[in-house]
């Protein structure tokens, strides 16, 4: 599914003390490999046209310094060539977020996404929004997902701070009947990850931070892991234009792999690092490396990855926006299989364009172009090349409503 926000300048009403933004999004999609076949399939890699039509609402609270927003998006895709796939309301997105200060020094904050439907897309953002993505798509078949952050962040002094976030992942996959007539069975899967992080602002411009993390994955038949993370960093403002956040650690990993209870454990490094440099005050680059581990998508179990992407953003005028990305990811994940275990491997490239217009008030129109190019193994099924275009139009409230 794919979630798209209503932009800052989307216009609300208020009923009492909350804020109620209602809004729709329209577009067409160009798929030039719809149903993600590899070049070599002797089906052949048709393309499509797609109409998306997905409403919009969300609320939203604030008194003080309480904060506190509902969303709920709902979803309908209609293809040209392929009936069979459309979804007809049936995918839902639920968001909320909350922020609470319990006194003068900790604040509290909740999120949570949930996710439920027939089929998901939202491949067509990831390079714009998350370096930490592997793009591994599970096959089209009903789906559940809900993510859940709770977050306490404590200043112990002006320059000391204590943050310590628990999150939990579920994700629940119908059974499913494959292009090739196998049958996948249902799947249930629980991710949860504890980290405390501790950091020491030395100076005005430049902090360092100390974290340790504890994550959990069960992959229902598929197997399980724990992933035991140490890690330092540092936050350092290096000019008013350049800002630089990086850690590095190791992590330990022990897993056991699908029905035979077959072991592995290894030790691996850590490293994350974010750049910022803002060039000109409307336009800035921004530059994300990662490397560790994270749980796969329906494909392995736990995958060792590395991502870099690199991205602008320029703000052309007050109501033009353009934004541009490429993205690289490599993951090596580990796989029980009916001949053992296999070492499973993807490799993809992305890379897209955007142009955001504000024209009115409650109407921003824009175009989004996205590649991608992924090469897996073999046995993962998960090769294929891909062009989505994207033109669309989001629309909220007219300024002199009501």
């Amino acid at each position: 599914m794919v979630a798209l926000s209503p932009g800052e300048e989307a216009l609300a009403f208020r009923i009492a003390d909350v804020e109620v933004t209602p809004g729709v999004e329209l577009a067409g999609i160009y798929e030039s490999n719809a149903l993600l076949r590899s070049e070599d399939d002797p089906r052949g890699t048709p393309e499509d046209y797609i109409g998306r039509i997905s409403p919009f609402l969300r609320l939203a609270y604030a008194r003080g310094a309480t904060d506190f927003a509902l969303g709920y998006r709902n979803e309908l895709l209609f293809y040209k060539d392929f009936p069979e796939r459309d979804v007809r309301g049936s995918n839902h997105e639920l968001t909320l977020s909350a922020v609470r200060p319990l006194g003068e020094r900790t604040t509290l904050t909740l999120a949570d996404l949930l996710q439920a439907g027939e089929t998901i897309t939202d491949i067509t953002e990831i390079g714009f929004t998350d370096v930490e993505a592997l793009t591994f798509l599970p096959a089209r078949r009903e789906f559940v997902r809900n993510g859940a952050t709770l977050e306490i962040s404590h200043d112990l002094t002006r320059t000391i701070n204590a943050l310590a976030s628990l999150e939990y992942d579920y994700a629940h996959y119908d059974a499913f009947t494959r292009e090739d007539g196998e049958r996948e069975p249902q799947s249930d899967e629980h991710h949860v990850r504890g980290f405390v992080t501790g950091s020491y602002a030395w100076h005005r411009r430049n902090s360092v931070t100390a974290s340790f993390g504890v994550t959990y994955h069960d992959y229902d038949r598929r197997g399980e892991a724990w992933v035991y993370t140490f890690a330092v960093g540092d936050r350092w403002q290096v000019t008013e234009a350049l800002q630089l956040d990086g850690s590095v650690g190791f992590e330990y990993l022990s897993q056991e792999l699908g029905t035979t209870g077959e072991t592995s454990d290894s030790t691996n490094p850590y490293g994350a690092l974010n750049a910022t440099y803002e060039l000109a005050e409307d336009l800035t680059f921004l530059a994300n490396f990662f490397y560790g581990t994270q749980a796969s998508s329906g494909i392995g179990t736990s995958v060792e990855t590395l991502s870099v992407r690199l991205s602008a953003i320029y703000q052309a005028t007050e109501k033009l926006r353009l934004d541009g990305f490429g993205f690289y990811s490599d993951g090596e994940s580990v796989d029980q299989g009916d001949e053992g275990v296999a070492d499973l491997s993807v490799e993809s490239f992305q890379a897209g364009a955007g142009i955001h217009y504000q024209l009115l008030s409650w109407a921003a129109p824009r175009v989004e172009y996205t590649y991608i190019d992924q090469d897996a193994d073999e046995s993962v099924g998960a090769s294929y090349k891909d062009h989505r275009v994207i033109v669309g139009i989001t629309l909220t409230l007219p300024e002199d409503f009501p």
